[in-house]
């Protein structure tokens, strides 16, 4: 998992008092050069990482889907691991349950999804960071494999992340295996009304930060609006050709949500409320990186309760 920085600062470190502590527990804050950190210019991305095919499961997209995956020698010959970067942020507005924003309707489906919008409270030298971060990623990724197309979703004060909740089952191809839908994840069984057309082949995790620093899983219903969080996330990248149209669909999924503190724990914490204010006195002081050894959940080959497993596949 990676992380963004700033003047050798990495992001967790930049909230204000009272959420650094909740932010960087357990990370390594020694900002090095490697994949760990998020280069900080579009064109260090190209030694950092590089466009995919379908890491063994995309076959059933007909080679559309592709992947951004680390560069680094330390991942190992032969096999590919997916860029995840760990952001943080308040949520302004989610949809985290199995089956999203779906109206039950089987036309519907195409476009259900899971959607995470992450918003500044006012702390934007830290979130600030993580926005043009995602921008440099997106622009990265379009300058190889094709300009972006229009019709995204953006938002210039936000971080907006989505995913879609179903996957069309095809007869030919390698697909991931659908999720046992139950009563409590389909109550009105409606999801598996379609299971022939239509399959949900993941889970996004909903987790809590105990004061021990472990995370605890919880239901998806126990993340709301103004709660202080952190998510692994992951760019989606759809490349598109048709007669009409050449160039890239390029979204950023959220596969691990932790909420921090709730709404209530950060009241007073934050410099401003108004997201479109400037950062105060405050909130623009960095601190400085230290060496923490022992503890480095961004250290290769962690394998920590907190890190996201990073889809691997032999070439």
């Amino acid at each position: 998992m990676s992380v963004v920085t700033v003047n050798h600062a990495i992001v967790p470190t930049l909230w204000p008092k009272g959420l650094v502590g909740l932010a960087s527990f357990g990370l390594d804050l020694q900002v090095r050069e490697d994949w760990r950190f998020v280069p900080d210019s579009v064109d260090k991305m190209y030694d950092w990482a590089v466009v995919s095919g379908n890491l063994g499961n995309d076959s059933a997209a007909f080679g559309r889907t592709k992947h951004l995956v680390y560069k680094s020698p330390d991942i190992g010959e032969g096999q590919e691991c997916t860029v995840t970067l760990l952001v943080q942020g308040f949520v302004r507005e989610c949809a985290l349950g199995p089956l999203g924003n779906w109206t039950g309707r089987a036309k519907d489906a195409i476009g259900a999804t899971q959607k995470l919008v992450l918003e500044s409270r006012g702390c934007d030298l830290a979130f600030g960071a993580q926005l043009r971060a995602l921008r440099d990623i997106r622009q990265y990724i379009a300058m190889r494999v094709g300009a972006e197309l229009s019709g995204r979703e953006d938002d210039e004060d936000a971080i907006v992340l989505t995913r879609r909740v179903f996957t069309r089952v095809r007869p030919v191809g390698n697909q991931l295996p659908a999720i046992p839908l139950t009563d409590v994840t389909d109550p009105f069984r409606r999801a598996r009304r379609i299971a022939d057309q239509w399959r949900v082949d993941h889970l996004i995790k909903t987790m809590v930060r105990r004061p021990s620093g472990e995370d605890a899983p919880v239901a998806f219903d126990i993340i709301g609006k103004g709660d202080f969080v952190e998510v692994a996330v992951t760019a989606h990248i759809e490349v598109v050709r048709t007669r009409r149209q050449h160039g890239s669909i390029i979204t950023f999924e959220m596969h691990e949500v932790v909420r921090l503190a709730t709404a209530k724990d950060v009241e007073g914490l934050c410099p401003k409320t108004d997201v479109n204010a400037g950062p105060s006195e405050e909130n623009t002081t960095v601190v400085p990186a230290v060496v923490s050894l022992g503890r480095a959940r961004l250290a290769a080959g962690g394998g920590k309760a907190r890190d996201v497993e990073m889809g691997q596949s032999n070439a």
